[in-house]
């Protein structure tokens, strides 16, 4: 689905001026026959290949603008017998939802993420209706129908300018609003220029540090894409870096299929769903491993870290098998920071 927000940085709009193909059309909605078609396609695939538990996200966009379509999307995957575990995981800006909406994702168990950059004057500098009014009241008011109905809640903060140096008053707000735990990414397939909303590297690591310490001592997990470290002990997740690398895949209202909502390249159609894996950007998304990536060897992160966020390097180089160097030190710092919180509490014990 497109989006009733117009926020600056939006990772979408980035994508979808990288010169490849666009991923999310202006009033294109998801047709149930597309829909009804993916779920068939994939719930065939698991049971061919024996998988017990799959998971299936609703993105944007914005979700819930083609809510009538995905809620159905729930219900016919409730009704298959023959099928694997399934869990919903629905990333929203939580504007639109309403106690209906609300009652059946927690009859439902759908995980909800919803997007939100701290307090009213903080989320509201970048994160905007197209008439350019703040969405924070909006968003809240989604997040406390949620809380009410007993949603499990997962807040998305994103790393800018303006919350940066605020990230704990967000946290304080997420914790005060039920969250199960709170997100914090940095902006994604932004190209650096962009000023007006992009931190320094050496800052945004400084505050996500902090934000990990913060979160520990106010007993709320506060996680990101660099907590995905293998050699942490209570690390859970994909094989490679995320499951963008050959685990999942992503097919847009036309049917067509892409490795990764942040790849802007189709590799095939849900129709001719096999054809997809013999994609040669698929097949190298798949093998972007540790001890596959040329630019990482010799880094001390390596093994650990499997280089980085693929979306991200194909937005600073168009190849998938690349990394982001302007990424590596800010995840090598971090793991250093918190592979020495573990060693000593792993002393204390």
């Amino acid at each position: 689905a497109y989006c009733n927000f117009a926020c600056s940085y939006c990772s979408v709009t980035q994508i979808d001026q990288l010169g490849h193909e666009r991923m999310v059309s202006m009033k294109a909605h998801y047709p149930w026959s597309i829909a009804q078609q993916t779920v068939d396609t994939f719930l065939g695939l698991a049971r061919k290949n024996g998988h017990e538990m799959v998971w299936i996200r609703f993105f944007g966009g914005e979700a819930l603008i083609d809510w009538k379509t995905y809620r159905r999307v729930i219900e016919y995957v409730a009704e298959q017998t023959d099928r694997p575990e399934v869990e919903f995981y629905l990333n929203t800006n939580g504007s639109l939802i309403t106690p209906d909406v609300a009652e059946f994702l927690k009859r439902h168990q759908v995980r909800v993420i919803v997007s939100l950059d701290g307090v009213a004057e903080v989320n509201d500098a970048f994160r905007v209706y197209p008439s350019g009014k703040g969405t924070y009241r909006s968003v809240l008011m989604g997040l406390e129908k949620l809380r009410e109905a007993g949603v499990e809640i997962h807040v998305s903060i994103t790393i800018n300018r303006c919350n940066v140096d605020r990230l704990r008053e967000a946290i304080d707000l997420a914790k005060k609003l039920g969250a199960h735990d709170v997100g914090v990414e940095d902006l994604c397939f932004v190209d650096g220029t962009s000023a007006a909303f992009t931190v320094e590297i050496e800052r945004q690591t400084a505050a996500i540090i902090d934000a990990w310490h913060y979160g520990r001592e106010m007993n709320i997990p506060v996680r990101g894409s660099w907590t995905g470290f293998r050699c942490l002990p209570d690390y859970v997740g994909p094989v490679n870096y995320c499951a963008g690398n050959g685990e999942e895949l992503c097919i847009d209202h036309e049917g067509k299929v892409f490795p990764c909502f942040g790849v802007p390249i189709s590799i095939g159609t849900i129709g001719r769903i096999e054809e997809c894996f013999t994609n040669p950007v698929y097949q190298a998304m798949a093998l972007r491993v540790t001890g596959t990536i040329a630019d990482c060897q010799g880094c001390e992160l390596e093994g650990p870290c499997g280089g980085g966020c693929a979306a991200d390097a194909f937005a600073a180089t168009h190849d998938v098998t690349r990394v982001a160097h302007d990424k590596c030190d800010m995840r090598r710092t971090i793991a250093r920071q918190l592979l020495t919180t573990w060693a000593r509490n792993q002393e204390r014990r």
